[in-house]
């Protein structure tokens, strides 16, 4: 695609950890001015443990509330969430995922936590990267998603993250894995 996409949808990707961050992620995509220029729905990942019921509260009684959904299954969406314009990976101890790639390659731009499990520093995707410093300040979270709902990614970005798939790192597992997770 030669676009990135213009549907101002952010998927925010689980799972939850540290509640404060996650706080302030929403207090920076809502924030006291009201949900971020361009943001037009939030889809979060969100499961039925107790962390998990915590964010759904901040979520639901928050600016966010008319323009919030959440999902469980991410298989179940796959295809909608790839159409995202803006993929948030808060935490910082999960690898990537390949719904994050495959975002990229649509044209959706990274905002994720600085982590040593990532794999790479980002800057060849066009992510942005939250130090660690700044994970619980919303301001942070704000600037990053609000330049990222703006910025277009670059071809050089998109190939960086096709790159990376697992069809080009390891092809042989490629046919094995996307005949478990699309059948």
């Amino acid at each position: 695609r030669a676009d990135p996409p213009a549907s101002g949808l952010v998927v925010v990707l689980g799972p939850v950890v540290r509640i404060g961050l996650w706080r302030a992620l929403i207090e920076g995509l809502g924030g006291p001015q009201g949900p971020i220029d361009g943001l037009k729905h939030v889809a979060v990942e969100l499961g039925d443990g107790r962390r998990d019921q915590q964010v759904w509260g901040m979520l639901r009684s928050g600016p966010l509330r008319d323009c919030m959904s959440s999902f469980d299954r991410l298989d179940r969406i796959r295809d909608l969430l790839t159409d995202a314009s803006v993929v948030v990976r808060p935490e910082s101890r999960t690898a990537v995922r390949s719904i994050e790639i495959q975002a990229i390659l649509q044209g959706a731009t990274l905002v994720a936590s600085e982590s040593n499990w990532r794999g790479d520093d980002g800057s060849d995707s066009g992510a942005r990267l939250i130090a660690a410093e700044d994970l619980y300040e919303p301001k942070a979270w704000r600037a990053a998603v609000e330049s990222s709902l703006r910025e277009i990614p670059t071809t050089a970005e998109r190939q960086a993250a096709e790159a990376s798939l697992v069809s080009v790192v390891a092809p042989r597992w490629h046919q094995p894995l996307d005949t478990v997770l699309h059948g």
